[in-house]
């Protein structure tokens, strides 16, 4: 009963960090939080500060690193050199006291075990985090700190579809979350499943195989990307886009295609971006200086130096204006103007006049990190 009263509480206040937004803000060379309308909750007094996460964000003064929680309270001292975002109940810290030693502590700041990892990445959906053990050897540990799969792989890669990419003697292959071989290491470079399918290197190129190391299809591609949106952008001469079996769904006929996200790729033609969707047709022509990639289904796009934003059909929402914009979350964006940043919603209105000298959202839950 208690775990289940914990674990309400930690969701609690994950779903309270969204009723609240909280912002990084820097003023006069000091960080604080400011919410949605721009007024100071937790007034500047840090060195640096990361994002709120589960309720806690990082925080630093005089070198070292410690935790608040929403009303600016340290949670514990300043004792980390190092220290990550929250992920749920444990935060991946680096000991004052233990250099370049990582271990874990929960939402009081008491340590879970003892800090003797080389390196810690973020957990996974699966629970797990990859870990590197003092002989440089990597695994995964679960939220306690013990290992779930043993420190014996020179490199891995996070759990995407229920499969990790792992080195063993210079050979790549696919682990299950029991550490077994779904795989066997036998290739020289892979990438991650996506959708239940992935590429490996062979003798003949780039191919597409399933879960269970079945090739799927009969082409091979000099140069490939993830799976993403149930497609991938792939090249021989040129780009093109395959879907999973490995067939061609639009011939390679541009000068560069990236992954796609809802429904629409970016594509470059003679140095100039435009968005394609699935059947190789332009939504929005090759004319811009760049796009970056869709969130909340709007594009960052940039025209003659300036930011705006777009939506999946081509249409502005807001003009470009901007020298900097970041993508949105939850509905709003940080957007830099005369040197100065503030936050609009998705009409492009001021929620917050620019006039800190940086802001910083909410992070990004879905990148991925290698480990080597």
């Amino acid at each position: 009963m208690k775990k289940l009263f914990f674990v309400a509480l930690i969701l609690t206040a994950f779903t309270q960090s969204f009723a609240q937004k909280l912002f990084v803000a820097k003023e006069n060379k000091l960080y604080g939080y400011i919410d949605a309308n721009g007024k100071w909750v937790i007034e500047p007094t840090f060195d640096d500060a990361d994002p709120f996460s589960y309720g806690f964000a990082a925080v630093k003064s005089k070198g070292l690193w410690s935790y608040i929680d929403k009303k600016g309270k340290l949670i514990t001292s300043y004792r980390f050199s190092s220290a990550r975002n929250f992920d749920g109940t444990v935060a991946v810290v680096e000991f004052s006291d233990t250099p370049g030693k990582h271990g874990l502590i929960d939402t009081t700041g008491s340590p879970i075990g003892k800090p003797v990892f080389n390196a810690i990445r973020k957990f996974s959906a699966e629970g797990l985090a990859m870990a590197k053990s003092e002989s440089g050897e990597w695994g995964f540990i679960d939220r306690t700190g013990n290992w779930v799969i043993q420190p014996a792989y020179g490199g891995l890669r996070d759990f995407t579809s229920g499969l990790a990419m792992a080195r063993s003697n210079s050979m790549w292959g696919y682990l299950d979350t029991k550490g077994q071989w779904a795989i066997e290491p036998k290739y020289d470079h892979i990438i991650p499943f996506r959708d239940g399918v992935a590429f490996v290197l062979s003798k003949e190129g780039w191919i597409v195989i399933d879960k269970t190391g079945q090739r799927l299809g009969n082409l091979s591609f000099s140069v490939v990307k993830a799976f993403s949106d149930g497609v991938a952008v792939v090249r021989n001469s040129k780009w093109g886009v395959v879907d999973k079996q490995g067939n061609w769904l639009v011939q390679p006929t541009f000068g560069f295609l990236s992954p796609f996200t809802g429904g629409l790729g970016r594509a470059r033609e003679n140095n100039k971006w435009g968005m394609i969707d699935k059947s190789g047709k332009w939504v929005v022509k090759p004319q811009y200086d760049n796009i970056l990639g869709a969130s909340e289904g709007i594009a960052r796009v940039q025209k003659s130096g300036l930011w705006g934003y777009m939506d999946m059909e081509g249409n502005w929402i807001v003009e470009p204006k901007f020298q900097s914009a970041e993508k949105f979350v939850n509905g709003s964006a940080i957007v830099k103007v005369n040197s100065k940043w503030g936050i609009i919603d998705k009409s492009g209105q001021f929620t917050v006049d620019p006039k800190f000298d940086k802001l910083r959202s909410l992070l990004s839950t879905d990148e991925e990190e290698d480990a080597e």
